[in-house]
């Protein structure tokens, strides 16, 4: 057991430089065969060795053909431990980022096991259940991207954990919901529409204190996801104008087309432009 624990550790470290050397002499097989038959220490570092692996594409593809996906899908699941669990996510992170092969993915049952890490919220290693939620999230992000799967994936478990998120979360991660939010637009979901209400104050609130990068990100989600007359004129009212017009004044030339485009859709409302006089923007 040592002697393979040792390999195992070998495969791990050289993985880091020479992955598609260890590949070419059997890599995945052997580290399938670990996750699956291995204790939760041999498990651990198998799982990480793919991890590391996973992050060239080219491998990636081959995955499948040893049978990887089912072992990775076990280790996410919040029964393993937790270096296994980070391993397995980390996995699935970068298998998602590939539709086709994302579309298996969830085929084979990883929404459930995502679902569940978004909302892990106690863990014995202080930060590892806010990595387990931001490794989570961006996989819900990347699946979001995939037409296939959408309707799959916008459940209400995923909203519940975007909100959150949302209003609660790390910079980064907000940026992701918000992605997320407008990759969602089309799906018109019960749970989507109930959602994109509970959070509205707090995109009118990042409009106008987010991070810099994230404003034209929030301003593009007033332009697509919040589209009928009440919605603009409560905007209008709180806030989302000065947001524009703070970004068509700044220097940056990338930051003012969005802005001029949420601002023409704002004036298809009849009462919008007499505001915009009122306050002197014109």
């Amino acid at each position: 057991r040592t002697i393979v624990e040792n390999m195992a550790i070998i495969y791990r470290e050289g993985a880091r430089y020479f992955d598609k050397e260890i590949v070419v002499v059997g890599a995945l097989r052997h580290c399938v065969r670990m996750v699956t038959y291995g204790d939760p220490t041999i498990r651990g570092i198998a799982a990480s060795t793919l991890a590391i692996l996973s992050n060239n594409p080219d491998i990636v593809l081959q995955m499948f053909s040893y049978g990887a996906i089912a072992p990775i899908l076990k280790i996410s699941g919040l029964d393993s431990s937790e270096p296994e669990m980070l391993a397995g996510l980390g996995c699935l992170v970068q298998l998602v980022r590939i539709p086709q092969i994302a579309i298996r993915v969830v085929g084979q049952g990883a929404v459930s096991i995502l679902e569940g890490a978004l909302h892990l919220m106690h863990s014995r290693t202080p930060g590892v259940a806010n990595s387990v939620r931001s490794k989570a999230l961006l996989s819900f992000a990347w699946l979001s991207k995939v037409p296939q799967v959408r309707h799959l994936i916008s459940g209400p478990n995923v909203f519940r954990g975007m909100e959150r998120e949302l209003l609660n979360g790390k910079p980064n991660d907000q940026t992701m919901v918000l992605q997320m939010m407008i990759n969602f637009r089309l799906n018109h979901s019960e749970h989507q529409n109930k959602y994109k209400k509970v959070v509205f104050d707090k995109v009118l609130f990042l409009m106008k204190d987010g991070l810099w990068f994230s404003r034209n990100l929030t301003t593009k989600c007033l332009c697509l996801i919040y589209i009928t007359p009440d919605e603009k004129i409560y905007a209008a009212q709180n806030g989302a104008l000065e947001s524009i017009f703070n970004l068509i004044e700044s220097k940056s030339l990338d930051l003012q087309e969005i802005p001029l485009v949420a601002l023409l859709s704002f004036c298809t409302h009849p009462e919008i432009p007499f505001i915009i006089l009122e306050k002197g923007y014109h």
